[in-house]
């Protein structure tokens, strides 16, 4: 069966939860944004664009019985894996676009924390719809990865050299071309083709009600065998190899990882967030 939109496949929100589960990234992210949030013991947060429930788990962990999250995604496929992994009668699951959140009947809530995906939502609607959910003084915690800035240091650090692998292999075994104009068409917008910029969130924000306290900086490590898992995600690779199949994505991913392996990896700065 063919999925049109891939966050609705099973299989990628098997791979997805799998991933966050076997891996450090998504739970330490999850417990740094949850941190940022600053919640009391009976707080009601909304976790947006829950996935597969990571940061839930997080959030979850730092409140008391009489607390509440409300995990809202857009792919009933995810929701279903978080529901699965997560039995806990103070979580509400709904399925809603991040631009509709105030049409989803959840009342007043002190925080709305988004992890590593507030980039791909609509940021100008989603900022309008957080600020109607969230109590006076509530906080809207998001990361972005500093290499999805515009005005970041790390904008234009080359690829990882795993994908880099992955492309000369698909371009010698399989005649596949990079899109020449990909780089441009996979940089996240803020709307219409503003690029994302630290700068421009920020004035965003502010033009919405928002009061931006501070941006911090995070940096998280990943080793190869992480990063081969994250890429054994369909979604990951499907937009970025348009036209091979998952199982010609994952050969490709198999001998780009064992050359690799098979040699000192160059050193590579750490992957940095943002959240604000």
């Amino acid at each position: 069966m063919v999925v049109d939109n891939p966050w609705e496949s099973g299989e990628n929100a098997r791979r997805y939860a799998q991933f966050a589960g076997e891996h450090a990234l998504y739970r330490r992210t999850s417990e740094d944004l949850a941190a940022l949030a600053s919640l009391a013991k009976d707080a009601r947060v909304v976790d947006l664009a829950c996935g597969t429930g990571a940061t839930t788990k997080a959030l979850l962990a730092l409140l008391g019985p009489r607390g509440q999250v409300v995990a809202v995604d857009a792919a009933e496929a995810m929701l279903a894996q978080a529901r699965s992994l997560i039995g806990d009668d103070r979580v509400r699951w709904l399925r809603s676009p991040a631009e509709r959140l105030d049409r989803c009947g959840i009342g007043a809530v002190d925080a709305v924390v988004c992890n590593s995906a507030i980039w791909q939502t609509s940021l100008p609607a989603t900022a309008v719809t957080v600020a109607q959910v969230l109590r006076p003084a509530g906080r809207f915690v998001f990361n972005i990865g500093a290499r999805m800035l515009a005005d970041h240091p790390d904008a234009d650090q080359a690829p990882a050299p795993l994908i880099q692998l992955m492309e000369t292999i698909a371009a010698r075994d399989y005649g596949w071309c990079t899109p020449p104009a990909r780089a441009e068409a996979s940089r996240p917008v803020g709307s219409s083709q503003t690029p994302l910029s630290e700068a421009w969130i920020r004035r965003l924000l502010r033009d919405k009600g928002f009061r931006v306290g501070y941006v911090r900086e995070f940096e998280y490590n990943n080793t190869l065998q992480d990063q081969r898992a994250w890429l054994s995600i369909p979604i990951f690779t499907v937009r970025r190899f348009p036209g091979l199949s998952y199982e010609r994505r994952m050969a490709l991913l198999d001998e780009a990882y064992r050359d690799l392996s098979a040699e000192p990896a160059p050193p590579r700065r750490p992957c940095a967030g943002s959240p604000s």
